[in-house]
């Protein structure tokens, strides 16, 4: 995979994957660990991307840290599921593995330019 592939992994993976995770995360619990919410995320996907599949990634994740994808917002979801069925799903774990800490900040960037944008209004 060239330099060009996986930067629109990378994309995909935060637009598609981690940002429906973070949505979907209980807000009791970003809440309670509002300066180390990322942190944990980060440490939790790191541990839950040691399998071959996006779909057992996700299913290790559940149990690490609560989210609910039921809670997500309907365009959020589709795009998740899709995702996670069409996805190299070697590629997309080995990113998840060693670009962590990156995709979790672009995924902390895009909440952040969401807020700025609602406070806005």
């Amino acid at each position: 995979m060239n330099e060009e592939q996986k930067e629109i992994l990378r994309k995909q993976i935060v637009d598609n994957l981690l940002w429906g995770i973070w949505r979907s995360i209980d807000t009791e619990y970003k809440s309670s660990y509002k300066s180390e919410v990322w942190q944990h995320l980060e440490d939790k996907i790191k541990i839950a991307t040691n399998t071959d599949s996006v779909a057992e990634f996700l299913e290790k994740l559940k149990k690490l840290i609560p989210f609910q994808p039921s809670t997500m917002i309907t365009e959020i979801e589709q795009n998740m599921v899709s995702f996670i069925t069409s996805a190299n799903a070697y590629e997309t774990i080995s990113l998840l593995r060693s670009e962590t800490a990156y995709l979790v900040l672009a995924t902390r960037i895009k909440n952040e330019e969401r807020k700025q944008e609602f406070y806005s209004k």
